[in-house]
């Protein structure tokens, strides 16, 4: 949204857009002591530097132009920049374009030329503001679900640990998948994992083991697990702000062949990551891993091919990971246990379990010898130096 300028004063990041290059020179001239000033010349060149500036408040944009009108422009960046505040500047004769504009691309405001230096200033400023407070609402909402799904996860994790056995393992793979495919948003994706786990609470506790043992279910299990998903929209379908996380975990659980491209983006993408994170998972808890499991994954040939080779790539890295064995009293939050953690001959915690600051506190109240003093755990090489933890974006 901002950037360091003269003196350190920190300027809104404005982009300006009109084919007539002197006209983009007196714009920079005039807007240069309140905002840093981009220019373009075109829409093609627009889009570029949107892709390219992840802080820029502020789209301007001209209506007249070849190949690519303003209202194209500011219509295909509301598609992909949806949080960038979208001006329209435009001569009275364009007023019937104007109109389509800001009913097809959402326009915060449209100016009229030629335009006076204080009312453009003041609408840029007025632009830049409701910039900042969507992304403070964004940020806002982001950070709240995220700690209220993740408190609720723990909680239930350590009642249910079989329920949640596998939910830090797919969630681990997700998020590395998310990053290897440059999917936006990846903590959507992470609310998926961890919210689609909630449902497996109404399992019976054999059907539970058996997928967690990855051994054959029933005709009757088998319907029982397919139920899942639909019990997990039912218990979050009146939660406000879900919408782009449901649709995820539809996705996600689509049981025919993948129907999409390769080149898949958006909610599709983000669907077939969850599922395939989910279906990899399954197939190596069957024993298969590595060059195997992907065997496997692509015989069936159901699933986004982009997703496929992006996992393979990631099975390929599975070298930088081992397991340590330390004392419990070591353990710390974010490290990952690479066995089950039983107590007094109970499960505790499943393996893959990304251990939470209530874990450390429960284990603290078990008599001396109900649990092991010492655990195994994974850890992940990572550019020459280890780190524990998982692979989970935080």
């Amino acid at each position: 949204m901002v950037s360091g300028g003269e003196n350190g004063v920190v300027k809104p990041k404005v982009l300006c857009v009109d084919d007539e290059p002197n006209v983009l020179a007196a714009m920079q001239l005039t807007l240069r002591r309140e905002f840093e000033v981009l220019g373009a010349v075109n829409g093609e060149q627009a889009l570029a530097i949107l892709e390219s500036t992840p802080d820029l408040a502020v789209l301007m944009c001209d209506m007249r132009m070849p190949r690519m009108n303003g209202a194209a422009v500011l219509g295909r960046a509301r598609e992909l920049y949806p949080d960038v505040t979208r001006l329209l500047l435009t001569g009275q004769a364009d007023l019937d374009s104007a109109i389509s504009a800001i009913n097809n691309g959402e326009i915060f405001r449209f100016l009229t030329k030629p335009c006076d230096r204080e009312p453009l200033i003041a609408a840029l400023t007025a632009a830049v503001e409701h910039h900042r407070l969507v992304t403070a609402e964004k940020i806002l909402l982001q950070e709240t679900l995220r700690g209220a799904v993740s408190a609720l996860c723990d909680v239930l994790a350590l009642a249910s640990p079989l329920a949640f056995g596998r939910a830090n393992r797919v969630k681990a793979r997700t998020s590395a998948l998310a990053k290897r495919l440059g999917i936006p948003n990846a903590w959507q994706l992470e609310m998926a994992v961890s919210l689609q786990h909630v449902g497996y609470i109404s399992l019976p506790l054999t059907t539970l083991e058996k997928l967690d043992a990855g051994q054959p279910l029933t005709d009757e299990e088998t319907k029982q697990v397919a139920r899942v998903p639909e019990l997990t929209e039912q218990l979050f379908r009146d939660i406000p702000r879900l919408e782009a996380i449901h649709e995820i975990l539809t996705i996600a659980a689509r049981q025919a062949a993948w129907s999409g491209v390769g080149g898949a983006s958006g909610s599709e993408l983000a669907g077939a990551v969850v599922r395939i994170a989910n279906e990899a998972d399954a197939v190596e808890t069957s024993g298969l891993v590595g060059e195997a499991m992907i065997e496997v994954m692509r015989q069936r040939n159901h699933h986004c091919p982009r997703v496929l080779d992006a996992l393979e790539a990631e099975v390929g890295t599975g070298a930088s990971t081992y397991i340590t064995e330390i004392p419990l009293a070591s353990v710390k939050p974010g490290m990952v246990l690479a066995d089950d953690l039983h107590v007094n001959g109970a499960l505790l915690v499943s393996r893959g379990y990304v251990v939470a600051a209530s874990f450390l506190e429960r284990i603290r109240h078990f008599q001396a010898g109900a649990v092991p003093q010492s655990v195994r755990i994974v850890v992940t090489r990572d550019s020459g130096a280890d780190r524990r933890g998982s692979a989970m974006s935080k």
